[in-house]
């Protein structure tokens, strides 16, 4: 009789079509009379039953099993592989009834890939059991420690590379569905271990982790470590400086794994994801009381995107204290999958030159150039949005009391009474008094965060917060007038040209100036190119403009190349003039007082 059970899927050859078997080939069954589709109802999904109970011949099924690998082929293949790797502490898997009794349940969680610590397996060596090829390596005479990882026999799993590195260690380079990863399963000495066997370890897992661009690391092992970050959604990435004050109950081995994975820039995957503390604890103490997270997954930045979830099952019966943790992989199968759209950035707003682009300048003289440039770079500024600042002056504007004074004040100013001085005057001494004690209160507030900053060493922030209101300490100086200085520059710099005599140096000059004027060697006279220009230009000192535009605005010109055509001509003429624009003449005197303020 034609039953869809085992037998006659394993005949029709459909099993390997697992996960594939939808509309494409249900059509093909259902074509041929063998299936017919029953639609969703209620939520439950689409199922194909048998649609009749005739006997089948061989030729009618072997037709029906190209039919339907012809269909198969037809789809599209998937973009991404599903995949899961779990990792255990198995106690000991000594002998081979253990291994058969781990394996078991191993397949019984539908892992693809397992790391196994304290095997306590003797030497180095390979097996093929349930459906699983297992890799372990231990100590050569002792059944101690010991490592092992097992590979499910699939055509999309291929191993390339073993490193049996030693019984604490061990990798394996395996391809999954074109992805290529280096599975790492290790088992860090425990806490009370000493200090030389952790360095070993850790320096042999640094060199074993350090693998090729292409090829991808997925580190699962039992490092024996304790840390406040593994028991919530911490998110920890690799970026150490994030979780340097919420790290209370580490142990050594917790911060050496902390500052481990920190260095390489590795994400623990059991601090990726919302558990509860039944899914996050991997082992549980004899005594029914202590728990602890001991267990790790972890990855790179890369596999981190493709990892849909991590946590602990306690519902699989294996003869340890620890429990299995399981992240469950979907990598990208083929380029497509890998490839990503990327948001474009939104880019500043710039300085418009379209003036300079859409106009053709007629002038001859570098001055009137000058002048043309100068105005097309002030309306751009003019462009520019400011910078804003705060409408409260003093932290106590704010202050309803003070706010109130003002409006009465405001009030008595609007008011038709004769004789309103005396008002004015009360009101005026009413809101100092107020101003003052807000100032004092104000004050008083910082120095008491500045004593607690000092005790807590966080004094830079509160500095840096008084810097910014250091109109609240002093006030501004005042402006100084100097009115014997002008005319003193303006005697110096305008001095008496008759009275002046050419030196005997110049007039009869020696032997060896007279030479320095005859070199030998050419000198290079023509006008500074485009790049000398632009080059000049972006070594400008910010806020040190020599010109009402700021040196700032003249680098982000430069990125223009109308404008920098418009400088080249500039300077074309005034080598060829021997005229500089008259605007270059003038300049700006400005008093910097040395020590105290001076007056004259």
């Amino acid at each position: 009789m034609l039953t869809y059970n085992y037998s006659y899927s394993k005949l029709l050859n459909l099993r390997q079509y697992a996960g594939k078997i939808t509309t494409a080939v249900g059509s093909v069954l259902k074509d041929l009379g063998i299936f017919h589709y029953r639609g969703t109802r209620g939520g439950r999904k689409s199922k194909f039953h048998t649609k009749s109970n005739k006997d089948i011949d061989s030729k009618n099924l072997s037709n029906i099993n190209k039919k339907v690998q012809e269909a198969v082929r037809k789809q599209k293949p998937a973009k991404y592989f599903h995949w899961r790797a779990g990792q255990i502490n198995v106690n000991t898997c000594s002998d081979d009834f253990l291994l058969h009794e781990t394996l078991i349940q191993i397949k019984a969680a539908n892992l693809d890939i397992v790391c196994m610590q304290e095997v306590r397996r003797i030497g180095t060596g390979a097996i093929s059991h349930e459906g699983y090829n297992v890799y372990w390596t231990g100590l050569k005479i002792k059944k101690m420690y010991g490592v092992a990882i097992a590979i499910k026999q699939s055509p999309h799993i291929k191993v390339s590379n073993v490193y049996y590195v030693y019984e604490r260690l061990m990798a394996i380079d395996v391809t999954i569905k074109n992805c290529k990863l280096r599975i790492v399963s290790a088992y860090s000495p425990t806490e009370s271990g000493s200090e030389s066997s952790k360095d070993i370890f850790y320096a042999k897992l640094s060199k074993v982790t350090r693998v090729e661009n292409n090829t991808k690391l997925l580190l699962m092992g039992d490092f024996n470590a304790t840390s406040t970050i593994t028991t919530r959604k911490s998110l920890f990435d690799g970026n150490l400086h994030r979780f340097q004050d919420t790290d209370d109950i580490s142990n050594d081995n917790g911060t050496r794994l902390i500052n481990y994975c920190s260095d390489f820039k590795l994400c623990i995957l059991n601090t990726w994801f919302d558990h509860s503390n039944v899914h996050r604890i991997t082992w549980h103490s004899n005594d029914g009381v202590t728990k602890k997270t001991l267990d790790y997954n972890i990855c790179d930045h890369w596999l981190r995107k493709y990892v849909t979830d991590t946590r602990v099952y306690n519902n699989y019966y294996l003869s340890s204290d620890h429990r299995i943790l399981v992240s469950n992989m979907t990598t990208p199968a083929n380029k497509a999958a890998r490839w990503k759209k990327h948001k474009k950035k939104k880019q500043s707003k710039r300085a418009n030159m379209s003036k300079l682009k859409d106009r053709e300048t007629t002038t001859t003289t570098s001055t009137e150039r000058y002048t043309t440039l100068m105005t097309v770079l002030n309306k751009a500024v003019e462009e520019v949005p400011k910078k804003t600042r705060n409408q409260n002056a003093h932290p106590w504007d704010g202050d309803e009391r003070l706010k109130q004074l003002i409006k009465e004040r405001k009030n008595i100013n609007k008011s038709t009474v004769t004789y309103k001085e005396e008002e004015i005057k009360a009101m005026q001494k009413a809101i100092k008094i107020r101003v003052k004690e807000l100032r004092n209160e104000y004050l008083y507030e910082e120095a008491s965060k500045l004593n607690e900053a000092h005790q807590n060493r966080k004094i830079f922030d509160l500095w840096r917060k008084a810097k910014e209101h250091g109109d609240v300490i002093r006030k501004a100086p005042k402006p100084i007038k100097c009115p014997g200085l002008r005319e003193h520059f303006k005697d110096h710099f305008n001095p008496d040209q008759s009275s002046l005599k050419i030196p005997d140096e110049i007039s009869t000059p020696p032997e060896y100036i007279i030479n320095l004027r005859q070199p030998e060697f050419e000198i290079d006279n023509e006008p500074p190119s485009k790049k000398e220009i632009i080059d000049a230009i972006g070594h400008l000192k910010g806020r040190k403009a020599t010109l009402d535009v700021a040196s700032e605005m003249l680098q982000v010109a430069t990125e223009n190349p109308v404008f920098v055509d418009h400088v080249h001509r500039l300077f074309e003429e005034i080598w060829r003039t021997k005229e500089v624009p008259s605007d270059w003449g003038l300049s700006k005197l400005t008093t910097i007082w040395k020590k105290k303020r001076q007056s004259t």
